[in-house]
């Protein structure tokens, strides 16, 4: 994973800046070093040489590996702070974005110790559900049944049919209708 510091004329980084920078980036972010490509960090001041309570931000641009990039920003009082907040939002990102990689995957269950995943699980559940019960016997003839069947079906048509149909609204153009007068 490189790392690559910048930063605006404002904010002075030295090799002591940097090197503390990257220990903050190893330490928070040391489950994902296989997984990024490379790590930006853009560091600048808001407000200029002027002073004010939260006028450093800090911008971090994370490349995962065949993923698109993620950038997340913190402002703060000083350069460590700003860092330390926009890691811990970039830390969340990733384990959001890499765990709904893994989940989108079908589990299977672990063959050693017995245990069965979520997924597995539920489609046990599922399974299991009793069978439908057989329908009733109609002791009537079918042709009536067929008929009886036939008119709920037409007049559950038409009564969808009416409750589906929007309501229309008066709409005033300028060609068509006139603006209606008070």
């Amino acid at each position: 994973m490189q790392i690559q510091i910048n930063s605006d004329k404002n904010i002075v980084v030295n090799t002591q800046t940097t090197r503390l920078l990257k220990e903050e980036v190893n330490r928070a972010l040391e489950r994902f070093k296989d997984k990024l490509t490379r790590l930006e960090i853009h560091l600048s001041d808001v407000n200029g040489p002027k002073f004010g309570k939260q006028d450093t931000l800090c911008l971090i641009e994370a490349r995962p590996a065949s993923h698109r990039p993620l950038a997340v920003s913190m402002k703060a009082a000083t350069v460590e702070a700003a860092v330390r907040g926009s890691l811990s939002k970039l830390r969340r990102a990733l384990e959001t974005l890499f765990g709904r990689l893994s989940e989108s995957r079908p589990r299977v269950p672990h063959a050693e110790s017995g245990l069965a995943t979520p997924l597995a699980t539920k489609r046990k559940a599922i399974s299991k559900k009793p069978a439908a019960k057989p329908a009733a016997t109609v002791t009537k003839p079918p042709t009536k049944v067929v008929a009886k069947t036939a008119t709920k079906k037409t007049a559950a048509k038409k009564v969808a049919v009416k409750r589906a149909a929007p309501k229309k609204k008066a709409i005033y153009q300028a060609r068509r209708k006139p603006f209606p007068t008070r």
